[in-house]
């Protein structure tokens, strides 16, 4: 009772606030007026200081904020986080200010998220009229301090420009000041969102950004006491391909949901590890119980991929950044022209610069075969221009204390390599893996197949089956948001993977990849890929057609 009426004077005082104090705006000037010239062509300014957001119907927004604040679980409800229209305004150096249409919404997993005392929050912002560096769509999450959860600013900010530098798929992150329908400024991170733009900007092929289904954490109802060992994956991106190749959002998530099954498949959700093997062993079996254990990923990737991900499940440990290694906060690009599968930087939140020693690491023996090609990458970036790029998003480290953190990361690796490795056990549950789960209970049903709109629905035992034939509309939100109602069924539906008979069998899905075309080289640096008959296929070289 107290804590209601607590939450109702909260209400009445911000709206008096509000109402007194402060008028949302919603004119909307041009593009940046007469600085638009700055931002055609090659964009030469330095990040944004600061950005205000004035939410236009900040009423909505005040409430859904303290709504969440005060959840049980801890857990920010999805029917909070919903977008509302705001005036975004933009401040750079020199006086250069550009004001945006926009969009807005509550951003993080828990209330640590939301200052309760300031009534800030971690948010997500989508500008609708123009960009930040040819960034659109990005989160601005509130900086941590000792009573907000929020994100390390520094250790955030350094290690996406470590993983950037050694030439992984990195979202760009800086330190700015923050406004939220107040007057006042709060110390944010800027991070930018995964997007095709993002991708191609960083040199890849167009594809697909894929996570885990962390965003259903809050629905106990249907994750009841295993969540981790339910993590599938979910489709970031869905409409980063076009409608007529949708069927590659598909395999990119049978490619991935595989890998994921059969790390849960080492156990039925509760325990694992039925081989006996040294008491080194036993961290595997110990991380699986308490529901912390990491994707054994490069048993179930092709070999254009491991080196890759072995690579930076490396450098995730020696920076101490073992939150990144967790299932359910992973982000993956899937390259549909090659079908590899590529990890991408993500809150990662490493403990490096108070150049503590190793805490412990989760390397599987597969891994530790590259760490001699970390240990070179590392050694050869050069420090006075990292330094740089950190000082442009105003991360300022000494050089001194910059060449000490490098030295204890090549400690750490070198720790790494005299450490024990973890066992690849085998996952004798991945077959029909959530009929074999400990819980009996789980109440969702199964999707499988997919393609034209055409998906195989099942109850968890796979004993009564229904094909059904989805609108577009739902088909893109059954892979962006895995968990969904679905018209006809009691409870929720998961999308699982391309073939039901693959899932029941567990095996591997089919390589879509161009490298299995046949192929003609027409030059040093051009070859034609074709998957049809060769006698169909005529080349000029004269006439070049």
């Amino acid at each position: 009772m107290k804590k209601a009426l607590y939450l109702l004077v909260q209400i009445v005082l911000i709206k008096f606030l509000i109402l007194f104090c402060f008028t949302a705006k919603s004119e909307i000037n041009e593009y940046c007026e007469e600085n638009s010239k700055i931002f055609a062509g090659k964009y030469n300014i330095k990040y944004p200081k600061s950005i205000y957001i004035e939410v236009i119907n900040s009423n909505k927004w005040f409430t859904r904020l303290l709504r969440s604040i005060y959840s049980e679980s801890g857990r920010i409800d999805k029917k909070y986080k919903k977008y509302q229209k705001a005036r975004i305004i933009v401040n750079f150096d020199s006086d250069i200010k550009c004001i945006f249409k926009g969009r807005v919404r509550i951003h993080g997993g828990g209330n640590d998220h939301i200052d309760s005392a300031t009534l800030s929050s971690s948010i997500r912002v989508i500008l609708e009229d123009g960009h930040i560096g040819h960034k659109y769509n990005f989160a601005l999450i509130i900086a941590r301090t000792d009573t907000i959860g929020g994100r390390d600013a520094s250790e955030e900010i350094f290690a996406s420009s470590l993983f950037e530098e050694i030439g992984y798929l990195s979202p760009l992150h800086f330190n700015l000041k923050v406004r939220i329908n107040s007057e006042i400024d709060r110390d944010y991170i800027f991070v930018e969102i995964p997007t095709l733009e993002m991708a191609k900007d960083q040199g890849r092929n167009n594809g697909v950004f894929l996570a885990g289904n962390k965003n259903n954490f809050s629905d106990k109802e249907n994750l009841g006491s295993y969540p981790n060992t339910l993590i599938l994956n979910r489709v970031k991106t869905p409409y980063s391909i076009s409608k007529r190749n949708k069927n590659v959002l598909l395999y990119s998530l049978d490619k991935l949901n595989y890998i994921n099954l059969n790390s849960h498949g080492i156990g039925n959700g509760e325990d694992c590890c039925k081989e006996d093997k040294t008491p080194e062993d036993e961290i595997l079996k110990n991380l699986y119980k308490e529901r912390n254990y990491n994707l054994n990923i490069n048993n179930y990737i092709g070999e254009d991929s491991v080196e890759k991900s072995s690579i930076f499940n490396l450098l995730l440990n020696i920076i101490n950044a073992h939150h990144g290694l967790s299932a359910e906060d992973r982000v993956y690009f899937y390259d549909p022209m090659f079908d590899t599968i590529e990890p991408v930087y993500n809150d990662a939140d490493s403990n490096i610069l108070k150049k503590e020693k190793l805490e412990f690491s989760r390397i599987f023996e597969i891994e530790k075969k590259y760490i001699t090609k970390l240990r070179n990458k590392i050694a050869s970036i050069n420090l006075s221009e990292f330094r740089l790029k950190l000082l442009s998003k105003r991360l300022d480290i000494k050089p001194k204390e910059l060449d000490e953190i490098f030295q204890n990361i090549k400690n750490n690796l070198n720790l790494i390599e005299e450490s024990s490795s973890l066992y690849s056990y085998s996952p004798i549950y991945a077959k029909n893996y959530f009929k074999n789960h400990i819980d009996k209970s789980i109440p969702f049903y199964l999707a499988f197949e997919g393609e034209n709109n055409i998906f195989e629905i099942c109850d968890i035992k796979l004993e009564k089956c229904e094909t059904e034939k989805l609108e577009d509309v739902v088909f893109y939100k059954l892979i962006k948001d895995k968990f969904i109602n679905i018209k006809g069924y009691d409870n929720k539906v998961l999308y699982v993977r391309n073939s039901k008979n693959a899932y029941i069998n567990n095996t591997k899905p089919i390589s879509k990849s161009i490298k299995k075309f046949q192929s003609i080289k027409l030059n040093e640096n051009f070859s034609l890929y074709f998957n049809n008959s060769k006698k169909n296929i005529f080349i000029d070289k004269e006439e070049k057609k």
